[in-house]
């Protein structure tokens, strides 16, 4: 069930608003496989609580 996990090296930081935490996250894919058209790096933004 696990076999398709890689590492992956990333950083984030969190603020807290009034209406809930505001995340920016930085990832960086050390074990990139080009067949499957994966990026070097992904950014992600959230608002709220994760869950």
């Amino acid at each position: 069930y696990f076999k398709d996990f890689r590492p992956g090296l990333g950083a984030g930081i969190q603020y807290l608003l009034p209406v809930g935490p505001a995340r920016l996250d930085f990832a960086f894919n050390p074990d990139r496989r080009a067949d499957r058209h994966e990026p070097d790096f992904v950014i992600h933004f959230s608002l709220g609580m994760a869950f």
